[in-house]
């Protein structure tokens, strides 16, 4: 069936494809509705993962079963975010109730917008550190700056005489880059605990 091979085609190409040119739009839908389709449904969001990034992301998730809730106090995640002032416009696919998750019924999104708000941030087991705005392009030098000018002074003072911790972030090229891999090791007390770099770097600083 033309719509169930098709989600995302529009009821008039569905009807067109089944030869029902002359069928109003609505008795298409209703027609659809009655076979378990809903034509109104939003697709969920999905990544572009492949094969490379599961199997590292499966790999990674099993070195960290190993790891206590001791261990995982220790640990910061940082992330960057841009938040933006528009979004795509809604678009509807039609889908079987209870599918909703479903590769085929999903869309990617990869939208921009007229004004943006660059910000990074980090969060730990007792909760969240400051939240700091990125302004203008963020390198490999910029990623530095924050490590040493926010995230250290902004643990000096939430967490005073805390144990050394993991500093887990994603594998973004300034995460990695030769000159951060150099501050963390310059910044690196005792067992660096690093995890799978293919997935997520980290290093115990404190």
């Amino acid at each position: 069936m033309l719509a169930k091979e098709q989600p995302f085609l529009s009821l008039r190409d569905v009807a067109a494809g089944a030869e029902a040119d002359l069928a109003h739009i609505s008795s298409v839908s209703r027609r659809l509705r009655r076979g378990g389709l809903n034509t109104n449904s939003i697709p969920a969001p999905s990544l572009n993962f492949t094969d490379r990034n599961k199997a590292d992301r499966l790999v990674w998730c099993e070195l960290m079963q190993e790891h206590d809730e001791d261990y995982w106090a220790t640990v910061i995640f940082t992330d960057e975010k841009i938040f933006r002032t528009t979004t795509p416009c809604k678009r509807y696919v039609r889908r079987p109730v209870g599918l909703r998750d479903n590769a085929h019924f999903t869309a990617t999104r990869d939208a921009s917008g007229h004004q943006t708000l660059h910000v990074w941030g980090w969060i730990d087991g007792t909760g969240c550190g400051e939240l700091h705005r990125i302004i203008g392009r963020h390198d490999t030098n910029s990623y530095i700056e924050i490590l040493e000018q926010v995230l250290l002074p902004t643990l000096q003072a939430m967490r005073p005489g805390a144990a050394p911790f993991t500093l887990q972030h994603d594998n973004a090229p300034q995460h990695t880059a030769r000159a951060t891999l150099r501050w963390l090791a310059d910044h690196r007390e005792g067992d660096s605990r690093l995890a799978s770099k293919r997935f997520h770097g980290s290093s115990a600083v404190r």
